[in-house]
């Protein structure tokens, strides 16, 4: 049989596969677990397909039992055959399924299941960025979007659903999902709501206009999960004249890097328009006199992310006036002022969350040295002779009073670590900071090899930078609401506290 009779036998055992899942997900299950080996086709292609329905399936029957089973015969193909980017997504969507089964309703449900998510989001992010199928693409930016959203993470959750729209512009779940989450943050009074609402219609629009598009990437049921939003009344779309904007205020409308709760545009309407700031600090009368010192942090990290969001701009967009001669590589390499400004801007930009860090522990009080801390160590401790990690105790306290912002800020440094999608930045952090980048203009030369010495192409460092931007911008939004939140906590226990209102500084 040749290889498009062995395609179609393939698509017509799925699609009668999850027909049967569409129908009676149990049975779907017990029919995988049947499937063999065959003639026509092989033991990978029967345990791919296997895999994929037990996931599926066990999803839409709560069998944890059957989640399971299809990521470990996932785990052992990925194993195998570790290209397979289409096993990576698929096993991703185990991991997803299988955090899902645990009890979301306790309160210890984030710090349960925060590997296998940290996992799931990993396996995405390299099949999006890997994979050459805009369809899988975007399936893959779609659920980081609805994985970030599960941890409150809500502007970098946008920013994917974004991404999975530049991957298929037709992809009416990224579409409705960055609706939903603009309405919702409309309603309850963070951003403008006029500008966020103008924008979700944009997407409501896109929505209404690609139902085959859910049903391809989400099925029926995805399709009845949106009927609400089917049934809104989109406010009047505003058209964005960029062309009114300077270069610059061009660069940070584009680009989705401005320090305001509105998220995307630019209110202009106002002459500084990063107008993310604290609003008010409750202390008890014992503190005394003096501003509390959070503001004064929040003051510094907000200058040093505008400055390195200017410095990004400026390398990028602007000639430096270059007075030195370098010598030449002899492999493509760039040398100069502007090269060097990028590297500035990027580890100078990466600093800024150890200090968000910081700033956590002195407004809650966390204990230790502030030397020692970091964004990376500050959420979770290791006990002795203890598997699980546990949340500091201070952090403890604010998710157990649902201080949802807290556990943005604590997934956000997992997803910097070792094993997160965003390794990388921390990665260039350091290279910046104790190694050499080079950056090539366009590819790679040939030139001799040292493991001092790190090389990008131009092209890359800047995705890279603006993507660390909008990482900072984030962790500085979850900031903000995490003190909100504990404001509104304290002000609500006790009466023996002095609201401080602090005047803006010009």
């Amino acid at each position: 049989m040749n290889k498009h009779n062995i395609t179609a036998k393939i698509e017509d055992l799925r699609s009668r596969l999850y027909d049967l899942l569409e129908k009676a997900p149990a049975e779907a299950i017990a029919a995988a677990r049947n499937l063999s080996q065959t003639d026509i086709l092989d033991k990978v292609v029967i345990d791919g397909l296997k895999a994929c329905v037990l996931v599926d399936a066990g999803k839409a029957n709560n069998d944890k039992e059957a989640i399971e089973e299809g990521v470990n015969i996932l785990r052992r193909i990925l194993h195998d055959y570790p290209e397979r980017l289409d096993i990576r997504y698929n096993l991703a969507n185990g991991l997803f399924g299988l955090s899902e089964m645990q009890n979301s309703s306790d309160s210890n449900w984030h710090l349960a299941t925060w590997e296998m998510r940290r996992e799931a989001r990993w396996l995405y992010e390299f099949t999006a960025r890997n994979s050459k199928d805009s369809k899988l693409a975007t399936q893959a930016m779609t659920n980081i979007g609805n994985l970030l959203w599960r941890s409150y993470r809500w502007v970098e959750a946008y920013d994917s659903y974004i991404e999975a729209l530049k991957y298929d512009s037709s992809n009416g779940i990224a579409a409705a999902r960055a609706a939903q989450l603009l309405l919702y943050y409309a309603d309850i009074g963070i951003g403008d709501p006029e500008i966020l609402r103008s924008i979700a219609a944009r997407h409501i629009l896109i929505f209404k206009d690609s139902p085959e598009s859910i049903l391809k990437y989400g099925g029926k049921h995805a399709l009845e999960s949106f009927s609400k939003l089917l049934e809104t009344k989109p406010a009047k779309i505003r058209d964005w004249d960029l062309k009114a904007l300077s270069p610059y205020e061009r660069f940070v409308a584009e680009n989705r890097l401005a320090l305001s709760a509105t998220i995307e545009g630019l209110d202009k309407s106002i002459s500084r328009w990063d107008s993310l700031i604290i609003g008010s600090i409750t202390e008890p009368a014992s503190k005394g006199p003096g501003v509390p010192p959070v503001f004064a942090m929040f003051n510094t990290m907000k200058a040093d992310y505008l400055l390195a969001r200017w410095l990004a701009y400026y390398a990028f967009e602007c000639k430096l006036p270059e007075s030195g001669f370098y010598s030449d590589t002899l492999d493509n390499a760039h040398y100069g002022m502007d090269s060097s400004l990028i590297t500035v801007a990027q580890r100078s930009c990466f600093d800024i969350l150890d200090k968000v860090a910081v700033a956590t522990g002195e407004y809650l009080g966390i204990k230790g040295s502030a030397r020692a801390v970091n964004f990376i160590n500050q959420w979770r401790i290791k006990r002795k002779n203890v598997k699980q990690m546990e949340w500091q105790p201070e952090i403890a306290y604010e998710i157990k009073n649902g201080n949802r912002a807290v556990i943005a800020l604590a997934e956000l440094s997992d997803d910097l670590g070792k094993k997160g999608y965003l390794k990388v930045k921390k990665s260039l952090r350091n290279a910046a900071t104790h190694r050499f980048i080079v950056l090539h203009k366009s590819e790679i030369g040939n030139g001799r090899k040292n493991k001092h010495i790190v090389h990008y192409t131009v092209g890359t460092i800047r995705n890279e930078l603006i993507s660390t931007l909008k990482t900072v911008r984030s962790a500085l939004f979850y900031l903000v609401e995490m003190i909100a939140i504990h404001e509104t906590l304290l002000k609500s226990e006790s009466n023996s506290v002095l609201p401080m209102d602090v005047p803006i500084y010009r």
